[in-house]
């Protein structure tokens, strides 16, 4: 996290906030492609897709502050915020309904796509 936080005072936060996105989905979907005998290998992309997803929604509070004004950055962060834990709340739900109807994908796969929405 500590280098990610370097990165991010070297390029500013919205490059910060892109490159994080970016590396989590390369991570999250190059875990599909790893073959099911080399565990640490899985670990070690799941982590690091991880690692990138959470360093990416803190920076999205960061730079969130810094686009909008002082009088709307209260309710810009509240909303947005609240959006995000409502999206949280519902991805487990969707999971289970999208599992239901698409036999052929799989948790990690799924993972990786609720992870970036």
């Amino acid at each position: 996290m500590i280098i990610y936080i370097f990165l991010c005072r070297r390029v500013r936060n919205r490059w910060g906030f892109a490159i994080a996105n970016v590396m989590s989905g390369i991570f999250l979907v190059a875990l599909v492609c790893i073959p099911a005998d080399k565990v640490w290998l899985k670990i070690l992309f799941s982590v690091c897709g991880i690692f990138f997803s959470t360093a990416s929604f803190d920076t999205n509070y960061v730079y969130t502050s810094e686009l909008f004004p002082t009088v709307m950055r209260n309710a810009a962060l509240g909303s947005g915020s609240t959006v995000a834990r409502i999206g949280a709340l519902l991805a487990p739900f969707v999971h289970q309904l999208v599992m239901k109807f698409i036999f052929h994908l799989d948790n990690t796969m799924m993972s990786s796509i609720f992870n970036e929405i």
